[in-house]
């Protein structure tokens, strides 16, 4: 069986990841993408209970899912791509907070723990929203 679109750039992104490997994270694609979306990053954000909930930047929303044992992977927030104005990164003492800002409404905060990596999906959501070339 071929593998979507989705998967292969989902686990492409989670190649390129410095942050540290989760266990389930191999059937996000399936559970929380459509097969045809080009994942862009993946950041792994600070420690929820026992999973890693994951921030994921695709070309046609950012997605925000967590891991839970019994529902396993679910979305638990998203931002259409139309609808992203751009990102900041709130730096805290031993973590930080990412803010995904919509033209309209609330913005989609997340917590993190890996500031280099942050910055760096604070830079792309940035580029991306205003009208810069995808990464890939």
């Amino acid at each position: 069986m071929a593998w979507t679109r989705a998967q292969k750039t989902f686990v492409a992104a989670i190649a390129r990841n410095p942050q540290r490997s989760g266990k389930h994270e191999i059937v996000v694609p399936e559970m929380v993408l459509d097969p045809g979306e080009t994942v862009y990053e993946v950041l792994r954000c600070a420690r929820k209970g026992d999973s890693w909930p994951l921030l994921i930047v695709t070309d046609r929303r950012i997605v925000y899912t967590v891991y839970n044992m019994v529902t396993r992977w679910k979305v638990r927030g998203e931002v259409p791509a139309t609808e992203v104005a751009g990102a900041e990164l709130e730096r805290r003492l031993l973590s930080g907070r990412l803010h995904v800002r919509r033209r309209s409404g609330e913005a989609l905060t997340v917590k993190v723990s890996d500031p280099a990596w942050s910055e760096h999906i604070v830079e792309l959501i940035d580029h991306l929203a205003a009208g810069g070339a995808p990464p890939l």
